[in-house]
């Protein structure tokens, strides 16, 4: 499973498997930080494509060089239909497909819509989330961008049910 969360950089499991996978995966990006030999055989030992796993790894240690710990995050996703076993997403965080960020955007998309209104919690949740990114190198015309794109994709699911 840590060769799939590191080729993907995102999961959908159960949340037991997510839980374990989370203390391997936080692991493998120190490995991928020592930047030696060894850390790259001590990553081996974990990866089943070694090829295509062990470069990705040292790209994802590179993003996370000022980042001490924590380096992935669970969300809960609800039940799965059939046996009724919880469902998360594991993720790397700060990446260009950020759960978080992609419904901060979706909120923020859904206001200037007029589709939703959030309550000032959530406001202030989202900007800080949002302030965070800009902080880690997020431009204005990108998030622009990206709130953009959700508003057509919006319009353009509006359109398709009518």
């Amino acid at each position: 499973m840590v060769t799939s969360l590191i080729k993907h950089e995102r999961i959908e499991t159960t949340l037991p498997k997510a839980k374990e996978l989370q203390r391997i995966a936080d692991r493998m990006i120190t490995f991928g930080k020592m930047g030696t030999d060894h850390g790259q055989t001590l990553a081996k030992a974990y990866v089943r494509e070694p090829k295509t796993t062990i470069p990705k790894l040292l790209s994802l240690a590179e993003r996370f060089t000022q980042r001490n710990g924590g380096y992935t995050r669970i969300q809960k996703m609800g039940h799965r239909y059939g046996d009724n076993a919880p469902m998360a997403v594991i993720e790397y965080i700060d990446g260009p497909h950020d759960l978080k960020y992609e419904i901060a955007v979706r909120a923020l998309a859904a206001t200037e819509t007029g589709q939703s209104t959030l309550s000032q919690k959530a406001q202030e949740a989202f900007t800080k989330h949002v302030e965070k990114r800009k902080a880690g190198g997020l431009t204005e015309q990108a998030l622009r961008a990206d709130i953009n794109r959700e508003i057509a994709r919006l319009a353009n699911k509006l359109e398709t049910r009518l």
